[in-house]
């Protein structure tokens, strides 16, 4: 596998290890969306696109998620949490 550290910036989208990489973190939304995707991913993704394009060029460029894919980690964040509590009744 190449060393994505070396990769011209033209080529780092098209590396095994980039398309790897995308396929396995679940942060990477846009390319793959589990279907369990939470808030957390998002807030991943915020940091890893801000941190990732900020070290590259010095830049942060516009980054988008759609509205079905927020609502979707909504919802399931909701439910994470609920399957977190416990009710004591005495």
């Amino acid at each position: 596998m190449e060393d994505a550290n070396t990769l011209p910036r033209s080529e780092f989208s098209k590396g095994a290890w980039f398309n790897a990489h995308v396929s396995r973190e679940r942060h990477h939304l846009n390319k793959y969306c589990p279907e369990d995707v939470t808030l957390i991913d998002v807030i991943e993704k915020l940091v890893d696109a801000t941190m990732a394009a900020m070290a590259r060029n010095g830049e942060m460029r516009s980054d988008v998620i759609s509205g079905e894919i927020l609502q979707k980690a909504y919802q399931n964040s909701i439910e994470m949490l609920k399957k977190e509590i416990v009710i004591d009744n005495e």
